[in-house]
């Protein structure tokens, strides 16, 4: 079988847990040996990290040329008109599109569509109609042309079938792959404060803005920092106003982009992990913290408890912070035993290293062609 994944949709700068998703499954082909019956397809700005992840495949890297003014635009036009020339000329058995917006393309060939979660749709009051109607296009033609689709939990499964019940039949719920490679920091690296930390701060939805004004509720009984890790742009900027305006920096920092290196520590050395997210189609953060035995409080929301199995520490409703920071306060004080950490990390490496989700998307692949 002759494998095409299509990565015309990563950007310049990392974009977060969708993209990482296509790393670990790529990095996880690498190491179950099938690497050389994959052709990536991306543009020529991926070229060095998509090597880097699973060299012994076949890349086709063309020129990234916005001539519309607007990534989204220019990377349909690819999908639809360039992507098929080249899989037919490559000999392609069967596409795979880790992203949705996968073009109006219907190819001769088995294709398999993974949207992530589809939010904008079931949660339309937290989007602007344009965002609404954009997703609402591109899942419409995703899910009519594509032979197959990926949901990455139960709870996302549930929601494609709800609002798209025509294409039930070609649902698959597979969870998202975790990378469990990766080293404990040195244990001499000096950390001059304990702290609680949060990720992907630059999405509204993950609700950052309550996770701040618990912590602003609190920090005076505690010694711990705020850490929040990732971008802050123009929808989040909020949040650095809000820090800014009640003078909490000293207390409350802002990372930005880390590396993978650069998040590995602060993970490992974090003190609490919070993740209050008003949704979560899978949540691969709370995942990854808590196998590095730090202890996790995650909101109740979407497909949060299911993927972390109940074994986590849990609050509710989402958005009440006075909640949140009485159970923040909760942990701090009383710290699960490390044998409790122990026991959900194993639970979580069982279920979700990456090259376990790997073998079993491959399988899926062969399985269609056969």
């Amino acid at each position: 079988m002759k494998l095409g994944i299509e990565a015309f949709f990563l950007n310049t700068i990392h974009g977060g847990g969708k993209e990482q998703v296509l790393f670990n499954l790529l990095k996880g082909f690498q190491a179950l040996g099938k690497a050389r019956d994959i052709h990536v397809y991306a543009y020529d700005y991926s070229a060095d990290m998509l090597k880097s992840l699973i060299p012994d495949a076949t890349f086709t890297f063309i020129p990234y040329k916005n001539y519309f003014h607007k990534k989204m635009i220019t990377d349909l036009y690819n999908k639809t008109f360039k992507l098929s020339s080249l899989v037919k000329q490559h000999g392609i058995d069967l596409l795979f599109f880790p992203q949705c917006n996968t073009g109006f393309k219907k190819f001769e060939i088995p294709t398999v569509v993974l949207p992530h979660d589809i939010q904008a749709i079931s949660n339309p009051d937290r989007f602007s109609l344009k965002t609404r109607i954009i997703n609402g296009l591109q899942y419409y033609w995703d899910f009519k042309l594509r032979t197959r689709i990926i949901a990455i939990s139960d709870y996302d499964a549930w929601e494609i079938q709800k609002y798209y019940p025509r294409h039930q039949s070609k649902i698959k719920r597979i969870y998202n792959p975790i990378d469990t490679d990766f080293s404990v920091p040195d244990t001499n690296s000096p950390v001059n404060q304990p702290y609680i930390c949060a990720v992907n701060i630059a999405h509204v939805h993950k609700n950052t803005l309550t996770l701040i004004k618990a912590y602003e509720k609190i920090m005076g009984k505690i010694e711990h920092n705020l850490v929040l890790v990732g971008h802050v742009n123009h929808e989040t900027r909020f949040l650095e106003t809000y820090v800014k305006n009640k003078h909490l920096e000293e207390r409350i920092q802002f990372t930005g982009f880390l590396s993978n290196e650069e998040l590995n520590q602060v993970l490992f050395e974090s003190a609490l992990f919070v993740n209050p997210s008003l949704f979560e189609g899978f949540g691969m953060t709370a995942i990854e913290a808590a196998i590095r035995h730090v202890p996790v409080i995650s909101s109740t929301t979407g497909a949060s408890v299911e993927v972390t199995r109940s074994l986590l520490n849990y609050y509710e409703p989402a958005d009440d912070y006075e909640v949140l920071a009485e159970k923040m306060l909760e942990i701090l004080q009383t710290k699960p035993s490390e044998s409790n950490l122990a026991a959900i990390r194993s639970e979580y490496l069982r279920c979700y290293n990456y090259m376990i989700i790997s073998k079993i998307y491959y399988e899926l692949f062969e399985g269609m062609m056969e």
